[in-house]
């Protein structure tokens, strides 16, 4: 297969930026150079105008297998994060059962080798169960292939716990993904705290329900010098305290926020009306904290963007809001969103955006992926950056269409996605 006149854009500047022919050969990027003759009977992409950068690596995601297969799983799932771009995805553990042991772990990798279009890897929960007390064989499940460990969906708040786990992960040399949530100050609580407490007469998350959890975990890890990842950050305050936490422990540290945090604000839940959609968690911040999150990613201090793709039936997003549970759909929309956002209105760099969306969330989880470059894996995206996208309930692969972008327009049209060497998705005008 060879890719034709398409504009590369990667971390190599003798090809950054350049219109430049690609072939792939046995799922490897075997040559890169202005003009490569095609043999008799090869494949070609004409990428003309076009924008071709690494594939997408998303840390944070849930194909709900197993247990909830009736919200997403790895044949629909892996289709809604090709038509994002997205060609590693890893997913999260809090599924029925909880993914907290190698049998699990191995059973899971040989259904997605069978049912996938992407590389889905898979994380171990942090305890059993995830009841926040009992540490899993962090030895045992490394070995069947957790590529880090987190309790997503909860957070540890017992010190002494995080003490052993982090003790442990330094051990064993792994990364501990937290979810950062002090639970005596967020349950029952489902909004931000501001403005909306008047809306629903009683009194939302605070801010420092999440800063708090990430200082406690954060000096705790430092102090054992382990390596753990703060996912899904939302407010201003938290963005302090990872700046203090880096400035303290270095490269130990690190972040992510989501697309819907960067783009969407607290009063995005009720306008223009009451949206299920939108209810998230952490939950849709200020203004004030959005600007905080688009300073940090410009400085930073925020490492990377994760979807938090979080799908869920049409009946259960029905339900009032108090009942409905958390969360968004996020693969189809992180590229032309991101993109838009970042790229097209705030005006940084291409580079910096594919840092952020493919770069730096495999060097966080320590993979050989986001990067375009002879002798690499051929994992690419061939994007109309110029055309766009309305976002509607027709425009989804996933099973669920609870999207909180649902109504908005971006621009940057995913064309083809190209996953070791195979074309998993392709949609062209």
């Amino acid at each position: 297969m060879i890719i034709k006149n398409g504009i590369i854009f990667n971390t190599d500047p003798f090809i950054d930026g350049k219109k430049l022919d690609i072939k792939i050969e046995n799922s490897i990027i075997k040559k890169i150079a202005p003009s490569i003759i095609p043999k008799e009977n090869e494949s070609i992409i004409d990428a003309k105008n076009l924008y071709v950068i690494p594939g997408l690596v998303d840390i944070h995601s849930h194909f709900r297998v197993p247990g909830y297969e009736y919200k997403e799983d790895f044949i629909t799932g892996s289709k809604a994060a090709a038509k994002g771009g997205i060609t590693t995805s890893v997913a999260m553990p809090n599924t029925a059962p909880v993914i907290d042991n190698p049998t699990i772990l191995k059973s899971l990798y040989e259904k997605a080798k069978r049912e996938s279009s992407i590389e889905i890897l898979f994380s171990s929960a942090m305890t059993i169960s995830r009841n926040g007390k009992d540490i899993v064989n962090i030895k045992e499940n490394k070995k069947a292939g957790a590529i880090f460990f987190t309790d997503d969906g909860s957070d540890i708040n017992n010190p002494f716990i995080i003490f052993d786990l982090t003790k442990k992960a330094k051990r064993y040399k792994v990364l501990l993904v937290v979810h950062p949530e002090w639970h005596s100050l967020t349950n029952d609580k489902f909004f931000n705290k501001g403005f909306l407490d008047t809306i629903f007469g009683k009194e939302g998350q605070p801010e420092e329900a999440e800063s708090i959890a990430i200082l406690v975990f954060g000096l705790i890890a430092g102090l054992n010098k382990t390596k753990v990842h703060f996912t899904h950050i939302s407010t201003q305050s938290s963005v302090e305290t990872i700046k203090f936490l880096k400035d303290k422990f270095g490269s130990l540290i690190s972040c992510d926020t989501t697309p819907h945090h960067l783009i969407l604000t607290d009063k995005d839940l009720i306008n223009p009306s009451l949206d299920t959609n939108k209810k998230i968690n952490p939950p849709l911040r200020s203004e004030k904290s959005k600007k905080a999150l688009e300073e940090a990613i410009i400085d930073g201090t925020i490492d990377l963007l994760a979807t938090d793709h979080a799908p869920h039936s049409e009946e259960e997003k029905s339900a009032p809001i108090e009942k409905a549970p958390f969360g968004s759909t996020g693969f189809e929309t992180f590229l032309p969103a991101t993109f838009t956002h970042l790229v097209k209105n705030r005006k940084i760099s291409i580079h910096k955006w594919i840092d952020l969306i493919s770069t730096n969330p495999a060097r966080v989880i320590n993979i050989d992926r986001g990067k375009i470059k002879k002798g690499k894996l051929a994992n690419l995206v061939i994007f109309n950056p110029n055309e766009n996208i309305k976002i509607e309930k027709i425009f989804f692969q996933s099973k669920s269409k609870n999207s909180a972008f649902i109504g908005k327009i971006f621009d940057g049209k995913v064309y083809y996605t190209i996953s070791k060497g195979e074309i998993i998705y392709y949609e062209k005008n």
